[in-house]
């Protein structure tokens, strides 16, 4: 019971534990006596203080049963991603038809195409590869943007690859937002891997401007390997960066790291240009009309919206 309590962070299922002998009577003395709590009628955990969040995740896939998993942000949270925890719910998926007794805080996601080539092998916790999560985090998802933005900070914390993303979406059939997902990751596979450079590709879409190249690398003063926003090889032979800043850009130490790498690409580049990622989402007529006006070349097969 060790060992297994070890492995399931002090988690179990009744029938685990009736396999090792300890009954319901017992469990129940150990609940009554306060050293033992339960999680709805079937799960048991070894302690008698609130469970944290991994034993969350523990107690809901043993409570949902054989062949459930961790799903949408919820696998992709205990894989590392960041900036989409959710603290009101925990997802896990079933094969369709699996019943499930509802418990607070539990969202269930029945799945006809659920299969053990979907559930990550190098976890004890059964949960969704990142991929799969991934696509079925954005689908679940009645926010455009935010599938997206799952789509982009995936790719961005290395939990996958984009070509991932793509062969998993593949495969998902007809899912919300399935075609806004399919032309976004071909920009994050282009390397617009941050979402306020996935609106300046589309910007450059909209209005008839040269897309950038992304994510290039340069050398700085320095010596180090710098990678540079958007970067356009103007027709005068000059080349032009925009830097796009976030919301982390405002902070004191970044803004003086911001100003020591824009003198380095001056130096170096040329012409610089920095915008905010509200610009590039929410006012691209403007940010377009002075990416023109720098010199950016329009697409003659695009017509200028």
């Amino acid at each position: 019971m060790a060992e297994l309590a070890q492995q399931q962070a002090g988690v179990l299922h009744r029938e685990q534990l009736a396999a090792l002998g300890v009954d319901h009577r017992v469990v129940t003395r150990h609940v009554r006596a306060s050293r033992w709590t339960t999680w709805g009628r079937r799960v048991v955990a070894l302690q008698n203080v609130p469970l944290t969040g991994g034993q969350l995740w523990w107690a809901a896939v043993l409570h949902a049963g054989p062949g459930s998993a961790l799903a949408s942000l919820t696998a992709l949270e205990s894989g590392g991603l960041t900036g989409f925890e959710d603290r009101v719910a925990t997802h896990i998926v079933v094969p369709r038809g699996i019943k499930v007794p509802t418990r607070p805080g539990l969202v269930v996601h029945e799945s006809r195409r659920l299969s053990r080539e979907d559930l990550h092998p190098g976890r004890t916790l059964p949960q969704l590869r990142p991929p799969r999560a991934c696509i079925d985090a954005a689908s679940w998802t009645r926010n455009p943007r935010r599938a997206i933005a799952v789509l982009a900070a995936t790719v961005q914390q290395r939990l996958c690859r984009a070509d991932q993303l793509q062969a998993a979406l593949a495969t998902a059939g007809p899912i919300r937002h399935a075609r806004l997902m399919r032309t976004h990751l071909h920009d994050i596979v282009g390397g617009a891997e941050a979402l306020s450079e996935i609106d300046l590709v589309g910007l450059c879409r909209t209005f008839g401007l040269e897309p950038p190249a992304q994510q290039e690398v340069r050398r700085g003063s320095d010596g180090r390997r710098r990678y540079l926003d958007c970067l356009w090889e103007l027709p005068d032979g000059s080349t032009l960066v925009l830097e796009v800043d976030g919301a982390h850009h405002l902070s004191v130490g970044q803004w003086s790291r911001d100003m020591r790498r824009e003198r380095s690409l001056v130096l170096r580049v040329g012409k610089v240009l920095r915008c905010s990622a509200y610009e590039a989402r929410c006012e691209q007529a403007a940010l377009a009309a002075d990416l023109a006006a720098a010199g950016v070349p329009r697409l003659v097969s695009n017509s200028v919206a």
